[in-house]
């Protein structure tokens, strides 16, 4: 569900220090962090910023379109950098969570909204399984 904008726009948003710092966790664009995980990051280069603080900013970085945001079922809110449209797949072995191109995920909804009336005008999809790491018969295991 999406937040109301916090009051923000895009184009007035100043970058202050602490929200490049949080910005900066997520350079690479496959990582996957909680907000309790970009405030124990954030910690170590600015060690006066607080838990609040931290959430306030991920809220207005991602009401800004500067870092996306998604709920993943037994999981806390998680944000990452990605900004392209993609879905999530959770490794059950090791926990990590990989981006999906919705390039290439193809679904049929037609069927869906002519069965339940409904108009469908976005989605988002939630694999899970075992990763290439933790799968005993993974050709990429080293």
């Amino acid at each position: 569900m999406k937040r109301e904008n916090s009051g923000f726009n895009k184009d007035d948003l100043r970058l202050t220090h602490q929200r490049q710092v949080i910005l900066d966790e997520f350079r690479d664009r496959g990582v996957h962090l909680t907000a309790d995980e970009v405030y124990n990051r954030v910690r170590m280069k600015a060690p006066k910023v607080s838990l609040g603080t931290i959430y306030r900013n991920l809220e207005i970085l991602s009401d800004n379109g500067l870092l996306h945001k998604t709920e993943m079922s037994g999981h806390q809110m998680i944000f990452d950098g990605n900004m392209e449209k993609h879905h999530h797949f959770k490794c059950i072995e090791c926990g990590e969570i990989y981006d999906i191109s919705s390039a290439s995920v193809k679904i049929e909804f037609d069927g869906i909204e002519r069965q339940n009336q409904f108009k469908i005008s976005d989605f988002s999809l939630e694999l899970s399984g075992v990763c290439a790491s933790c799968n005993p018969n993974s050709q990429d295991k080293a």
